[in-house]
């Protein structure tokens, strides 16, 4: 893809013309033109939901109005499964619009609705439209799920691990796995020793996002798991306890092999740029003189303490060194970062700061610098 590709754009004519021949080829009576032109009517204008969602709710005025012999036509008109454990490009976006169209209208036939769902994730993921159905029956979306752990296709595994994220990015959270996670947790326990890294990368991250609300119940449930030498554990906890790692959690910690408590003589921090106008780099060497007795794990981050609008001070951590360090070793490092225009962050000229974290404990003083817009 270039530079100047747009998401959204994942959605575009030719997604259209090949959702409308695949339902002209199983249902002969669609208006395939008249949905084409309908569709991509001001379509270049609208974001990817708005995308999503026109096709969706343009579909739904060309198929037949009863529920269960639209949904037939959608099932039929699907492509092959896919049972490759990576998907390539975008052309399984095309299933999105058809599973949203399920999130819409199918809530109130059930079965068939989960049953399709299962289909198209066979050929796409369905985590977004599972999410309604997790929320509206609980207790027998989880028992449906229940029985994907067993299913050949690794994309199905993966719809119990991404769509029951709580917090799913651009999916709806799921308030009552933020509150209490245990039924997402037996879900997960149920895919112990997957072999894909596809479905490992899903239930890692189900696990950071659970970890956000409940830390202890993350790092009580890995630390079993790594008992257990579950399949690739110490990869699936790498990646579980990213959040919790920058936060210092110290179980997190204690699971990668860093010790919270580990001895430090003295540790400093300079800054170099005391001044940096926005879009060059805030410069600053690092001397930690460690005082272990043995070889030790550690990972050093910085926290940026950002000004925000009403004056105070907002850290973020960054990541600078994880290494293993000998008995009694003096550590030295520098760091370049650059300060500049993102749509992620509003800048505030003025008095801003550095500090440091080892193995999740803030060590030393805040060193200050100045930035101009």
């Amino acid at each position: 893809m270039s530079e100047k590709f747009e998401f959204r754009a994942v959605f575009n004519l030719s997604t259209i013309k090949y959702i409308a021949a695949n339902i002209h080829n199983v249902y002969p009576d669609f208006k395939k033109e008249q949905f084409i032109a309908e569709t991509f009517e001001d379509f270049e204008e609208l974001s990817f939901g708005d995308r999503n969602s026109k096709i969706t709710k343009t579909l739904f005025h060309y198929l037949p109005k009863s529920y269960p012999e639209a949904l037939t036509i959608l099932v039929a008109s699907l492509g092959e499964p896919i049972n490759e454990e990576e998907l390539e490009g975008y052309d399984g976006f095309y299933v999105m619009p058809l599973s949203t169209y399920i999130r819409n209208y199918g809530t109130a036939h059930y079965e068939i609705s989960v049953n399709a769902l299962i289909e198209m994730t066979t050929r796409f993921t369905s985590e977004f439209a599972i999410r309604l159905f997790l929320e509206q029956e609980e207790e027998k979306t989880l028992k449906q799920l229940q029985l994907c752990a067993t299913h050949k296709n690794c994309h199905v595994r993966r719809l119990i691990s991404e769509g029951t994220r709580p917090r799913l990015p651009l999916g709806s959270r799921l308030h009552s796995f933020i509150k209490d996670p245990q039924p997402v947790l037996e879900l997960l326990e149920r895919l112990k020793n997957e072999p894909t890294r596809l479905v490992q990368r899903s239930i890692a991250n189900n696990l950071n996002d659970i970890a956000k609300d409940n830390p202890d119940a993350v790092v009580s449930f890995l630390t079993r798991w790594q008992k257990e030498k579950v399949k690739d554990v110490e990869w699936i906890i790498k990646h579980a306890t990213r959040t919790l790692i920058k936060e210092g959690h110290p179980g997190a910690l204690r699971l990668l092999g860093f010790d919270p408590d580990i001895k430090i003589a003295n540790a400093s921090l300079k800054v170099m740029t005391t001044q940096v106008i926005l879009g060059e780099h805030l410069v600053f060497e690092v001397v930690i003189d460690f005082k272990n007795s043995d070889p030790q794990k550690v990972v050093v981050d910085y926290l940026l303490y950002f000004k925000k609008a009403n004056g105070t001070l907002k850290p973020k951590v960054f990541k600078l060194s994880t290494q293993e360090i000998s008995a009694n070793t003096l550590l030295k490092l520098s760091k370049k970062h650059p300060l500049k225009l993102a749509t992620t962050r509003q800048y505030y000229e003025g008095v801003q700061a550095v500090q440091l974290q080892v193995n999740g404990r803030l060590v030393g003083e805040k060193a200050a610098f100045e930035l101009k817009l």
